[in-house]
């Protein structure tokens, strides 16, 4: 029942989103009255069994479509269980270990967010994403020598994607030294 009105409610933002002009400030706004105000988001880059980078594509953004698993905790959620679930939800991939970068504020002027950063390695693929019918997603594989090229002719266009593929490139080459 809770999870059939959750997807109504879920429809009817999409209709209102994507009735929407494509005005960052009007998206936003609806962004910032439907989520929880203690807003605490995880980010990861994940790596395959034999080191390939995950990356997911959203139809519902559309200038940036491509990134990484990421996603807000829920009430009581821990960081890394977060983005557990969420990688799990958006690639069915379930990552062996990990190695967190901390907590990182995401605006310091509004007070918005903060961000955990996360590199997952050594993930195997044990179910189907969970695709929501409201929200095509595409998942896309790739070596770290694309990964690279994107990152310096700026692919990567959010910062927190941007920060966290940088460090997880600079702690592969420590790990690998």
């Amino acid at each position: 029942m809770v999870q059939s009105r959750r997807r109504t409610m879920k429809s009817f933002l999409l209709k209102i989103w994507k009735a929407l002009p494509n005005s960052e400030i009007l998206r936003g706004s609806l962004v910032w009255l439907i989520t929880q105000k203690f807003l605490v988001g995880v980010v990861g880059v994940v790596l395959n069994d034999v080191g390939q980078i995950l990356l997911v594509k959203h139809t519902y953004r559309e200038k940036y479509p491509w990134g990484l698993p990421s996603g807000w905790l829920k009430r009581g959620e821990q960081p890394m269980e977060a983005l557990k679930r969420e990688i799990k939800e958006e690639t069915g991939y379930v990552a062996k270990k990990w190695i967190s970068f901390g907590k990182y504020i995401l605006d310091p002027n509004r007070g918005v967010a903060d961000m955990h950063l996360f590199l997952a390695s050594e993930a195997k693929k044990v179910a189907q994403p969970i695709i929501d019918v409201l929200e095509d997603q595409e998942l896309i594989i790739l070596n770290r020598d694309e990964i690279e090229k994107g990152l310096y002719v700026g692919e990567f266009k959010i910062l927190t994607w941007t920060a966290v593929i940088s460090l997880s490139l600079h702690n592969l080459d420590l790990i690998s030294k």
